[in-house]
């Protein structure tokens, strides 16, 4: 399918993508949202899903402000596929869609970000069951390129649980993002409803190397934040 777009500000795909989606002309799109789903019992071959995922994304390379469901992630990395996100050269938000997908780990994180050095601003919406991360052992102590995320600013971990899969990502986080200067962790309602849990998990992240950079928010102060409110949550 072929779509002309020339006035389209902004995309929301949320499918299963059967098909090829050819993208043209969308000059002055600013924000898209791309959220895949597949069913894990079928490989990606009998989908054509890796095909038609990377379609799409050619199609909107020009975007600044992007949003990618772990599937869509999970596609685009084990087929390396990643690498055509070098093109994303005005990307500056990068929002990150966590609900659990199919086999996704940090790995298929590390992967995105390597190929994404111009994003300023990183939001994660978790949704990370426990053990994403932990098949994949010290995945945060592999070595990344210089510009690895070289000019991340600011991150927002959104509706964080504390396990040890986030305390992961935001170890990793605070080691190679040479630029960064904030991250502010909303607690999820579990955790805002239980102090004591709260306080454990905020001691935790506390002892990670450059935790002065770590600011806590309910999703309440979350809501009534100008800076938050840039992002949209």
């Amino acid at each position: 399918m072929k779509i002309y777009a020339e006035k389209l500000l902004i995309l929301d795909v949320i499918s299963k993508l059967p098909f090829k989606l050819s993208l043209f002309n969308l000059s002055v799109l600013s924000k898209a949202n791309i959220e895949i789903y597949f069913d894990i019992t079928l490989g990606l071959d009998d989908h054509g899903l890796d095909d038609h995922v990377c379609q799409l994304m050619e199609g909107i390379c020009d975007v600044k402000d992007l949003t990618l469901s772990d599937d869509a992630i999970g596609i685009l990395s084990s087929e390396n596929r990643t690498v055509k996100l070098l093109s994303f050269s005005n990307l500056k938000i990068l929002r990150v869609d966590m609900k659990g997908g199919n086999e996704f780990n940090g790995q298929h994180l590390i992967d995105l970000f390597s190929c994404l050095p111009n994003v300023e601003y990183l939001v994660v919406n978790f949704g990370l069951h426990e053990g994403t991360f932990e098949a994949y052992g010290c995945w945060i102590l592999e070595p990344v390129p210089h510009s690895f995320l070289s000019h991340l600013k600011s991150v927002v971990l959104s509706k964080f649980e504390g396990y040890e899969d986030d305390l992961f990502l935001v170890e990793f986080l605070l080691k190679n993002a040479r630029a960064l200067e904030k991250i502010t962790i909303i607690w999820s309602p579990c955790l805002s409803a239980c102090p004591q849990h709260r306080s454990v998990t905020a001691k935790r992240l506390r002892k990670i190397p450059g935790s002065s950079l770590i600011h806590f928010a309910s999703e309440e102060t979350a809501r009534r934040s100008k800076e938050l409110n840039f992002f949209g949550l």
